[in-house]
């Protein structure tokens, strides 16, 4: 299944954030008087940007704005704070770029922090294409900007495979008419993956690279 380009999603796939957001999160909350979320709170809220994110840490519709507000600068200046890589994910990226592989990352995460991010973690590889999400756009699993990436690099679908944790990427995957993998060691479950239409998974980045090559 050799493929020229292969997108990643960022949060639970490549980078284990969940200890990061919890913290900006909260950050944000304690400002407001609000309750703490946990990690496991954190990590059943996230996948669909953002402002969902905090909508759904905050559980008051009438402060989600204000909550939303505080939250963008804390992550600003929060960026890696509390993340970390997943084991093998660099020996992973290595290899696609050795094996002539395009690699892009395209997250729901605000696009100034997923370029910076991904900068800070992975300048070695250097991405082909990095997107996250610009006002005004819309978020996974709109595959609209599995087409922008497919259209700048110019890649014809059937040669890109989609790599996520989540079920919005397995949607995304879905709607763009793409290939998916589903990885296990992010913030969904298999079952979940399944649930969303995913059948192709890998429990180690080194699976993706046995089921590419």
């Amino acid at each position: 299944m050799k493929k020229k380009l292969v997108i990643f999603d960022l949060d639970g796939t490549l980078l284990n954030t969940a200890s990061n957001l919890r913290f900006c999160v909260n950050e944000a909350l304690k400002k407001h008087n609000k309750r703490q979320i946990s990690i496991s709170q954190t990590i059943a809220y996230v996948g669909n940007g953002a402002k969902k994110l905090v909508e759904r840490a905050t559980a008051d519709e009438s402060l989600t704005e204000s909550v939303y507000k505080d939250f963008t600068p804390i992550l600003q200046s929060n960026l890696t704070y509390l993340i970390k890589p997943y084991p093998h994910i660099k020996k992973l990226l290595k290899k696609l770029k050795n094996e002539g592989v395009k690699i892009a990352v395209f997250s729901n995460k605000p696009h100034e922090a997923t370029v910076a991010i991904c900068n800070e973690f992975f300048a070695t590889y250097a991405f082909d294409y990095v997107l996250g999400h610009k006002n005004g756009a819309p978020l996974k699993p709109d595959a609209s900007g599995v087409f922008e990436i497919l259209n700048a690099l110019s890649i014809a679908k059937e040669d890109c495979i989609f790599v996520g944790d989540g079920e919005t990427d397995a949607q995304t995957s879905i709607n763009a008419g793409i290939d998916f993998i589903g990885v296990l060691w992010g913030f969904r479950s298999e079952q979940t993956l399944r649930n969303y239409g995913a059948t192709c998974f890998a429990s180690a980045p080194q699976e993706i690279l046995n089921q590419l090559f």
